[in-house]
């Protein structure tokens, strides 16, 4: 297919997701890979592993992520510390942010809420619960159909 005014480059860009996962776990961050490849999308996957390094990738574009998502425990910089930063600049706070994590403590949730996150994952024990859950992220339209409330996918 081809479009008027644009080359195949440019066309392979937009239809190719850019996501990044700020995660310090290393297992965490093989099943999140392992479920991007067995749902066959064509994604740009930058891992950073704190909160620090992710705000330098957001910081120094391109890429710059159609999706962010982010552990809350991280060493250097927490996500907590992350996500308001995120939210507090122009030139990236409208990108969606999904926090996956392990805490399911309801005040975790709130304030990840109150800080501007978009979606809260309570990082689930099996493997296709993850990939029920990063599947739906991916459907979502975040630019047209945000929620102003926080939604929250738990087991």
């Amino acid at each position: 297919m081809c479009v008027p005014g644009t080359d195949s480059i440019n066309l392979i860009l937009v239809l190719m997701y850019t996501l990044f996962y700020a995660e310090d776990d290393q297992d965490d961050v093989f099943l999140f890979k392992s479920v991007l490849e067995e749902m066959d999308i064509k994604h740009q996957l930058i891992v950073a592993s704190n909160g620090q390094i992710l705000m330098d990738y957001l910081y120094n574009p391109p890429p710059t992520p159609h999706l962010i998502f982010m552990d809350l425990n991280m060493p250097v910089k927490n996500g907590m510390d992350s996500l308001r930063e995120i939210r507090e600049n122009e030139m990236f706070g409208k990108i969606p942010v999904v926090i996956l994590s392990t805490s399911s403590d309801e005040r975790s949730i709130q304030q990840a809420g109150n800080f501007g996150a978009d979606l809260y994952i309570v990082k689930p024990e099996s493997y296709s619960k993850l990939r029920e859950y990063v599947g739906a992220c991916l459907k979502i339209d975040w630019f047209n159909g945000r929620s102003e409330q926080l939604q929250v996918f738990s087991n």
